[in-house]
């Protein structure tokens, strides 16, 4: 275990001195900053184009889309930084990003609340555990009180549960304390996001309703895609439980997270510029107070240091991610089937 234990010493200490000696911070830095505002400017500039435009058909179904690509994008790189307070080194600009989720039709406050929870390692913070608490799958109740998941099929409408429901759900069966004003900001950012999307476009569209209606089911899901590829990304091993106490004993915790996860084109700079670091999560779970702007040059410090210290470091093509979700649906519906 001491060899481990330099393993997890020598790499904070690698990380330490890179930012160290190169004098940046652990946060965003101006390309974070710029795409933030690129992401956000794309993301109105399309609105205002397909609602106040004369756009035929074919441009209305291409606008449809960028719409749904910006709502992850905006979740992915400026939200998901400031949830960990790694978007900014100001708390207050860390708050004001992460209400970008809101924007983009879910909610900050319990997102984040329910996130970081599965960054606290407990003894059953697997993969499956982590998607449970967040509420990621969609599954009903049956008579004998059993809980079984959704047909992959209704998956086709998961950005619509993400962003219609789930967030009530939560906030129904939240255990702690939720302030008044959350309920407030619930109810006012989930209509106006509804009477923008639902509503609006069919009274400033020039189309028949039939097409916008094709139109929104193409932004939702070019969203339910992302959606279900980066949260649903089975790359756990899901009966492995993790170790109880993350300070206490870093260095398992840290072993764990590399037998356990895959990062999926750590390398690609280009990747992680669009996803916002969602296809590394064996970086991201490493070091969550870091801004994702950095995961590239982390994962090329990760990889020297492991192969140092005879542990390994999983990476994969990225294209393979996007058929792991329905394989893991599939395990799942087998494992109800055995249960019952």
């Amino acid at each position: 275990m001491e060899v481990n234990r330099t393993f997890v010493t020598t790499l904070n200490e690698r990380v330490d001195y890179y930012f160290k000696s190169k004098g940046i911070s652990k946060t965003g830095d101006f390309e974070l900053y710029f795409k933030s505002l690129l992401f956000l400017a794309v993301f109105i500039t399309t609105y205002f184009l397909l609602i106040l435009r004369e756009n035929n058909i074919w441009v209305m179904f291409i606008l449809f889309p960028i719409l749904g690509a910006c709502h992850i994008m905006i979740a992915t790189n400026i939200a998901h930084d400031a949830m960990h307070s790694s978007y900014a080194k100001r708390a207050w600009v860390n708050k004001l990003a992460a209400l970008s989720f809101n924007l983009a039709g879910g909610n900050a406050f319990i997102f984040r609340r329910r996130h970081l929870l599965t960054h606290i390692d407990t003894v059953d913070a697997d993969k499956r555990s982590s998607i449970q608490k967040q509420k990621f799958l969609m599954n009903y109740k049956t008579k004998k009180g059993k809980s079984k998941n959704l047909p992959v099929l209704f998956y086709t409408f998961f950005s619509l549960y993400m962003i219609i429901i789930r967030d009530f759900i939560l906030f129904a069966k939240e255990n702690k304390p939720i302030p008044k004003k959350e309920y407030f900001i619930l109810g006012l950012t989930k209509s106006i996001y509804l009477f923008a999307f639902w509503i609006i476009p069919f009274l400033m569209i020039n189309a028949a309703w039939w097409q916008i209606l094709i139109g929104l089911f193409l932004m939702y899901l070019v969203t339910t895609i992302a959606y279900v590829v980066i949260l649903i990304m089975p790359t756990e091993g899901v009966e492995q439980p993790k170790i109880a106490s993350y300070k206490d004993a870093a260095n398992d915790w840290a072993v764990e997270v590399l037998k356990h996860n895959v990062d999926f084109g750590p390398h690609n700079k280009l990747i992680n510029w669009i996803v916002g670091g969602a296809n590394m999560n064996v970086i991201h779970y490493l070091f969550p107070d870091i801004s994702h702007v950095h995961y590239v040059k982390l994962s090329n410090l990760v990889k020297e240091t492991v192969g140092e210290f005879g542990l390994i470091y999983r990476e994969d093509s990225f294209y393979k991610v996007f058929g792991m979700p329905f394989k893991y649906f599939r395990q799942l519906k087998e494992k109800e089937k055995n249960q019952s």
